[in-house]
């Protein structure tokens, strides 16, 4: 794995955040849905390029949706941790809204026993963000929609900046101890 060299500040990340929200603004995605419709069949899918699309978009928005909810259980456990994991929380969920359906619900599930240690948690989440980054972009690559391509480009993005936050917090998390007693 890469050592990564440099700081990022979370005045950095914020200004990154701001500039994808306003280049995807000025795109004309703001306020943009993917997904209209019920739920489609795996050979629907095959029949209808359109419905491919929607299937990899609710597939990414339910992803979101548990990456989110890991985020907000990995936070509540390791409490120090919350002011890194929540905004990255809180673009999972925004993800969630953009790539659903208005009235649509998509549940996120976390999935499993929080690591006990900050350290090994940290590890687990960054594992998930890669695999989800990993997702999102062969999704990009594979719908027919421009648009619907450049907000799973843009979500992949997301998901890259979010590994690098979570492996610098990882490298400097101490490697034993549990932080949920020293956290509250």
């Amino acid at each position: 794995m890469p050592v990564w060299t440099t700081r990022v500040s979370r005045r950095r990340v914020t200004a990154a955040s701001v500039a994808v929200g306003v280049a995807a603004g000025a795109a004309g995605l703001g306020g943009w849905s993917v997904v209209a419709g019920g739920p489609q069949r795996a050979h629907d899918a095959r029949a209808d390029p359109a419905a491919g699309d929607l299937a990899d978009a609710r597939r990414v928005a339910r992803t979101a949706a548990n990456l989110a909810d890991r985020l907000q259980a990995t936070s509540r456990r390791h409490g120090r941790l919350g002011s890194l994991l929540r905004p990255m929380a809180e673009r999972h969920a925004a993800h969630v809204r953009a790539f659903t359906a208005e009235g649509a619900s998509t549940r996120g599930r976390a999935g499993g026993r929080v690591p006990a240690t900050a350290k090994a948690a940290l590890r687990d989440l960054l594992r998930r963000e890669q695999q989800a980054a990993t997702a999102a972009r062969a999704a990009a690559t594979r719908v027919g929609s421009g648009d619907l391509a450049a907000a799973l480009a843009s979500y992949a993005a997301c998901l890259a900046q979010h590994e690098v936050l979570l492996f610098e917090a990882a490298a400097d998390a101490p490697a034993r101890g549990r932080s949920r007693g020293a956290d509250r």
